[in-house]
């Protein structure tokens, strides 16, 4: 009808292409939601020029499509593109432009990059105070964002501080019952998990769950997650039977709402694997995986962090199963996908470096193993700081290895770096400061047997 009234190539036929590509997006299809969004932005070009604030508006949606389906650098390219026109056209203190800053600094997190994620945050809070005041929806979301990066960089009470700024902003916006109040809940419920604060987590993902229920239903994509996050906490607790009464209900929610082959319906059988996985039920674990790994990799495409991380856990199933050659594969499989994602000094490719590095020492695959702990322990001080518990660990295991390989001057430097941290934590007569001590005193032993001397310092 638009077509016909107004032609090919106008505005209005524009409007409705880009509302198709929402309708998709939402809907969870997103080669549809691209080939709309991309129409939508060609008109637009043509018509309003590529310097033209809607021209800016189609170009974020398209980054916005291509962030829900994990390619997260083509969305950081519409993003920015979206972000200088918006910046140039706008100016800088506007709210379309405290758009942009905020979905740049969501790439940023998603890439594990928080201190620039936080930065981008920070950008525009600046921008939504000072143009729209405390109580406006983008501020509290800009708070919530806000306290999502300081719970990653570890900052937990900076978080806190945010996320009950959020909750505070949404209930004077919008009272106490309403789904983005149930949205700061559910955050909350989060960072008391991370926290192992799991009663207080399991109150907040409750609330959460309340209010969804009243305000949504029970078959809605929203009321499936607080489920799906009520069976997390039991998991944690080690209630698999409560656990799995709640991620089964979610599943069933979204197999009934989004249907069978939405990446969130592949997300609930990722979580049910993990549960027969921590439950050492194998092979119920490996078909879970299987059938989460068939319909994300349709949904979201083979280069998806969530599709890495089942390569890993497949890799560890097919490890207590005994098929080394396969758990090998799919590993390195989850290590291709999560380098070409977020690079190689990320918090994500660490923790696939240290999956693969344990894989390899416990198939003794040992000079693997000793190239991946080597890749490791840099990234590690990086994140957690130069001389932590954790890196103590990862000489001590870097040690074992080398010992396999002979390399008796290498793991002895390792086990007296390990000592040297762990000696900061643990009192005197600790089983591993014995152990290492030990291992420090044969490996002296049999350096001067084979006459090697010991390094000056």
């Amino acid at each position: 009808i638009l077509t016909k009234q107004y032609g090919k190539k106008h505005e209005e036929v524009a409007k409705v292409l880009l509302n198709l590509s929402y309708t998709y997006e939402h809907l969870g299809d997103f080669t549809k939601a691209l080939k709309y969004g991309k129409q939508a932005l060609k008109m637009r070009e043509e018509i309003l020029g590529t310097e033209h604030p809607d021209t800016a508006t189609s170009m974020n949606n398209i980054g916005l499509i291509y962030f829900e389906k994990g390619e997260l650098r083509k969305a950081n390219e519409y993003f920015m593109k979206s972000l200088i026109i918006r910046k140039k056209v706008l100016g800088e203190e506007d709210g379309d432009t405290a758009v942009s800053y905020n979905n740049v600094g969501l790439v940023f997190f998603e890439e594990g990059n928080y201190t620039k994620a936080l930065e981008n945050y920070e950008k525009s809070l600046a921008i939504n105070l000072k143009v729209f005041g405390e109580y406006y929806s983008n501020t509290a979301l800009n708070y919530h964002n806000i306290g999502s990066a300081q719970e990653y960089l570890g900052n937990y009470p900076v978080a806190e501080e945010y996320y009950q700024k959020a909750l505070s902003c949404r209930i004077h916006i919008y009272g106490d019952d309403h789904t983005e109040v149930a949205e700061s809940y559910n955050c909350l419920g989060g960072l008391n998990y991370s926290l192992s604060k799991l009663d207080t987590a399991l109150d907040f993902y409750q609330k959460a769950a309340n209010i969804r229920e009243r305000i949504l239903g029970k078959y809605h994509p929203q009321t499936a997650t607080s489920y799906n996050n009520i069976g997390l906490v039991y998991d944690y607790k080690n209630d698999f039977d409560t656990a799995l009464i709640y991620l089964e209900e979610a599943l069933k929610i979204r197999k009934k709402v989004l249907g069978n082959e939405h990446y969130e319906t592949g997300n609930s059988y990722n979580a049910i694997a993990c549960l027969y996985e921590r439950k050492t039920e194998f092979k119920l674990a490996m078909k879970f995986y299987l059938k989460a790994l068939k319909i994300i990799e349709v949904s979201l495409g083979k280069f998806n962090p969530t599709i890495a991380n089942i390569y890993l856990n497949l890799g560890t199933m097919y490890f207590y199963h005994n098929d080394n050659s396969k758990a090998i594969l799919l590993s390195e499989k989850g290590i291709e996908i999560i380098e070409k994602i977020f690079g190689k000094k990320n918090e994500q490719t660490y923790t696939a470096y240290s999956r693969i590095a344990s894989l390899y020492a416990n198939t003794n695959e040992y000079s693997k193993a000793v190239f991946y702990y080597k890749k490791l322990i840099p990234i590690e001080k990086k994140i957690y700081g130069k001389d932590q518990l954790i890196t103590g660990q990862s000489y001590s295991d870097l040690g074992n290895c080398l010992i396999n390989l002979g390399d008796f001057e290498g793991a002895q430097s390792c086990f007296k770096k390990a000592l040297a941290i762990k000696d900061q934590y643990y009192e005197y007569g600790h089983p591993d400061l014995v152990e290492l001590k030990k291992n420090i005193h044969i490996l002296k032993g049999v350096l001067l047997l084979k006459g090697i001397p010991r390094r000056k310092k």
